[in-house]
């Protein structure tokens, strides 16, 4: 795949998640794929001194000797009036470079890349750099961190986690001996020492990290690893001082390769139900499919009898129950504040999250069994849940999910309303072009080869007026704007300009002013035309939110300024449950 410098290219479909990782949480980046071969996959210790090497040659503008460590087919991106820019934009304000904090090392897409934090006197970059098979550099990708807007610094935990991990991927012994000795208050004594070194020889060869996460105890981190023979945990125990109190370690061997994956260990335990003084948590179960149950949570207020119910459909993505993105977790915050105001509140993982190791994550195919056979399964269990009212079920669609809210509501004439969260009346393919068009602009904007972009824009209308003309003689195998007919077949039956005439219940629309994946300007005004010949329409428009109706301070026409703002941890604003609360109680 043909890699961009710097992650102000990144595109994005309608909620899918950005591709560079926020240092605390490392699952989203784990590797999905199980049947990997590792003997493809470009040895680490390599890898590592092959990014740290063109870490310092970029931060040197050493631009000819960067490009040397780059296959033939991205060096042709790497120009140098296109990394001068960016040296200028983002290098040249952090001023003086410190140290590279940590290193991880990710499998992820069939290639090994090293996501290293990267201390200058005045912020943080955090480099993305991928290693191809062949070992040879094919990618590399920035993200600068205010130092106000990051809790991992040198002195805090997670990163004294990874670089304590380091040192065992690496059995840098005599180091850790010395850490040991300076910063932990348990001190690891020669007996245990031999006993990690034996224990970490019988693993074989690092692959990969897995997830960092909280611990079940307050303030510990746990830090799970995949080598070749088996995995690797580390449990890492930390005062309110962030000062380290001990570590503990468990690996397990394993017959064959172990799977290198996203869920963590404890995985179940991340959507344990949680009550507050406002409302209770009760686990459920969705099953469009019996053999496929998909676990679930139900919120309930307290002190409110059979209170209306909001059914949460996911955007695109293989989501879990609480939208997930980064550090952000929107219809956990939906649940909650729904519930603050008396309204319960399903929600419930997707079925490609919950069997992506049997199904897998591919979402390129029909969206009835991804989302809309488990949505028919949730709408009728609510129906017959005795502790919520089955005549005023409520379903709220975020991003793909408000996209496919008309053709939901048009089907299901028993529910009460809709609620649409940055949805678009119009194909999914016009939005998807806004895009795009946007990405091809900021290369432009940081002098990528003119021709190259060119050839990507005759490509891209190519493909995008072809759209125009696809049919159900169209081969479901053949791509339009990288993404199968047979996808495009099935959510042009499903758009919403189609069935909107047919919606008889209410319905909300709410977008956020500063979203950058669905347009306002296209969106939303598509939405207003719409409401001013149906009075069941509602619109709201959000101001200084984006695309997850959080607060925005991005500023200017680049699209990536908005996109970073995803790694920084928000909640969506008080006035979107407000408005729904509103909504729901009018009706």
């Amino acid at each position: 795949m043909r890699k961009l410098l710097i992650a102000c290219l990144i595109v994005l479909t309608m909620g899918c998640a950005p591709t560079h990782v926020e240092p605390q949480n490392v699952a989203e980046t784990a590797m999905n794929e199980s049947n990997i071969s590792y003997a493809n996959i470009p040895d680490v210790e390599k890898a590592i001194e092959l990014s740290d090497l063109a870490i310092h040659r970029f931060r040197s503008q050493s631009w000819d000797k960067l490009r040397d460590l780059f296959n033939a087919e991205t060096k042709k991106y790497f120009s140098d009036d296109a990394m001068l820019e960016v040296w200028k934009k983002d290098f040249s304000p952090s001023g003086a470079f410190e140290k590279i904090v940590y290193r991880l090392p990710i499998v992820q897409n069939n290639a090994l890349r090293i996501q290293s934090l990267v201390k200058f006197e005045k912020n943080y970059i955090q480099f993305t750099v991928s290693s191809a098979a062949d070992g040879q550099l094919d990618g590399i990708y920035e993200l600068p961190i205010k130092l106000d807007a990051i809790k991992t610094c040198p002195e805090d935990c997670t990163a004294e986690a990874l670089q304590i991990f380091d040192m065992f991927r690496a059995r840098k012994w005599s180091e850790f001996t010395a850490m040991s000795d300076e910063r932990l208050v348990n001190k690891v004594g020669a007996a245990q020492l031999d006993e990690m070194r034996n224990d970490t020889e019988k693993l074989g060869r690092f692959i990969s990290a897995a997830n960092i996460m909280p611990g079940e105890k307050p303030r510990t981190i746990v830090y799970s690893t995949v080598f070749e023979k088996g995995t690797l945990t580390l449990s890492y125990e930390f005062t309110e001082e962030a000062k380290l109190i001990s570590f503990y370690y468990k690996y397990k061997l394993s017959k064959s390769e172990p799977k290198v994956t996203n869920e963590p260990e404890c995985k179940p335990d991340l959507y344990a139900p949680t009550s507050s003084e406002n409302w209770e948590e009760k686990a459920v179960t969705v099953a469009g499919n019996p053999e496929m149950p998909n676990k679930g949570l139900l919120t309930l207020p307290k002190n409110t009898e059979m209170p209306p119910v909001v059914i949460l459909v996911h955007g695109s993505g293989c989501n879990d129950m609480n939208e997930e993105l980064l550090s952000n977790h929107p219809f956990m915050d939906i649940a909650h504040g729904l519930a603050d105001r008396g309204i319960a509140v399903l929600r419930y993982n997707k079925r490609c999250f919950e069997y992506a190791d049997k199904i897998g994550t591919d979402l390129t195919g029909a969206v009835e069994p991804h989302i809309l056979d488990d949505l028919d399964a949730a709408i009728a269990m609510m129906q017959k849940d005795e502790r919520v009212d089955g005549s005023k079920i409520y379903v709220l669609g975020h991003s793909l999910g408000g996209y496919l809210l008309p053709y939901i509501a048009s089907k299901h004439p028993e529910l009460a309303g809709g609620i649409v969260m940055a949805g678009s009346l119009r194909g999914l393919e016009d939005g998807l072009y806004a895009q795009l068009q946007d990405a091809l602009n900021e290369a432009k904007a940081v002098m990528v080869n003119e021709d190259t972009i060119k050839e990507q824009e005759d490509k891209l209308n190519a493909e995008y007026q072809a759209l125009k003309t696809i049919s159900s003689d169209t081969p479901d195998d053949k791509l339009f704007m990288n993404i199968p007919a047979k996808f495009w077949k099935s959510v042009r039956t499903t758009q919403g300009a189609q069935h909107i005439a047919n919606v008889k219940q209410p319905l909300l629309v709410l977008q956020g002013e500063k979203d950058v994946q669905v347009y306002p300007q296209y969106e939303y005004a598509a939405w207003e035309e719409a409401a001013k010949s149906q009075s069941n329409i509602e619109c709201h428009l959000i101001p200084n939110v984006n695309h997850l109706f959080m607060t925005s301070k991005a500023d200017g026409p680049e699209r990536s300024n908005y996109i970073k703002e995803y790694a920084t941890p928000a909640h969506i604003v008080p006035e979107v449950f407000d408005v729904i609360a509103d909504f729901i109680k009018r009706k």
